[in-house]
C-alpha cells in the first residue's frame, strides 16, 4: 500500500502477475541479446529481434519486479562479462539513467529492499520452510507438508527455490541439483560451433543464471512454463552436436 502512490501501474501479462510476467521477459532478454548481435549471421531478419527487445525492455521495466530486474541484470553480467566489458558499462549507465528519471523505479529500489514489507513476508515464511528442512533433512516432507506449514501465512510455496526444493524432497535433492547447475556450466562451448551459435549458447546460460538469481526470492518449479525454461536450457548447452547426413539434409532442404 506504501508504494501504490510511486506506482502508476504494473505489467501484469497473460499471468495477472507482474513478478512471473517479469520473469518470462528476464528469461529471453539475454537470448534475444544473442541474436541481435549475431545479426552479421542472419542478415535477413536483423529486424525482428531488435524490434522484440525494444518492446521487452520497457515492458521488463514496467512490471516493477524487483526480482525480474535482478535476474536481467545477472543475465546480461554473465553474458557479456566475458568479453564485452564495454556494453556492461553502458548497462549501468543505462541503469542509474532509468533511477534517475523514473521516480518510480528509484520508489520501487528504495533504500533498502532488503527491509520492504514484501521481503519481511518472505523472511516469514523462510523461517516456517526452513522449520520443515530440519524436520525431515533426508527425504523432505514433501508438497503437501509445505503447503500446510505455509498456510497460516497464506503462502502456497516457498518463495525460494533452494529452500522449496529442500522442504519438499529434502537435502540431497538440493545437492543433485547444484551438482545439475554445475554440469550446465562447466560444459564448454562447442568447438564446432559458429560464432552465432557460441552466442546463443551463451546466452541460454545467462537466462539461466537469471533464473538462480530469480530463485533466491521465488519459487521457480511453480509453475510449468518455468520448469520448462530450465531444462529446455540445460538440454540446449549439453546436448552434443552432430553433423547431418546427406540424405537428412535433403529431407530439411525438401
Amino acid at each position: 500500500p506504501v508504494e501504490r502512490a510511486l506506482l502508476p501501474f504494473r505489467a501484469t501479462g497473460l499471468w495477472k502477475n507482474p513478478n512471473r510476467t517479469g520473469l518470462f521477459l528476464a528469461f529471453l532478454l539475454p537470448i534475444m541479446v544473442s541474436f541481435l548481435e549475431g545479426g552479421d549471421s542472419f542478415p535477413r531478419r536483423p529486424f525482428l529481434p531488435g524490434a522484440l527487445l525494444v518492446m521487452t525492455v520497457p515492458a521488463l521495466m514496467f512490471t516493477y519486479s524487483r526480482t525480474a530486474w535482478a535476474a536481467a541484470l545477472a543475465s546480461l553480467v554473465f553474458y557479456w562479462g566475458s568479453w564485452q566489458k564495454r556494453k556492461l558499462l553502458r548497462l549501468c549507465c543505462v541503469g542509474l539513467l532509468l533511477f534517475g528519471l523514473f521516480p518510480s523505479v528509484a520508489g520501487r529500489i528504495g533504500r533498502n529492499p532488503f527491509h520492504s514489507a514484501t521481503m519481511l513476508y518472505r523472511y516469514r515464511i523462510w523461517q516456517e520452510t526452513w522449520r520443515l528442512v530440519q524436520k525431515y533433512p533426508l527425504t523432505g516432507g514433501g508438497g503437501g507438508a509445505l503447503r500446510l506449514a505455509l498456510r497460516p501465512l497464506r503462502a502456497d510455496h516457498a518463495h525460494n527455490h533452494f529452500l522449496q526444493l529442500a522442504a519438499e524432497k529434502g537435502l540431497p535433492a538440493l545437492l543433485l541439483f547444484a551438482g545439475l547447475v554445475y554440469w550446465l556450466f562447466r560444459k564448454p562451448l562447442r568447438s564446432g560451433d559458429r560464432g552465432e551459435d557460441r552466442r546463443l549458447q551463451r546466452g541460454v546460460q545467462g537466462a539461466i543464471v537469471g533464473q538462480l538469481v530469480a530463485g533466491l526470492t521465488e519459487s521457480l518449479w511453480v509453475v510449468p512454463l518455468d520448469v520448462f525454461f530450465f531444462w529446455f536450457g540445460l538440454a540446449f548447452v549439453t546436448a552434443r552436436r552432430r553433423r547431418m547426413t546427406s540424405e537428412e539434409q535433403g529431407l530439411f532442404l525438401k
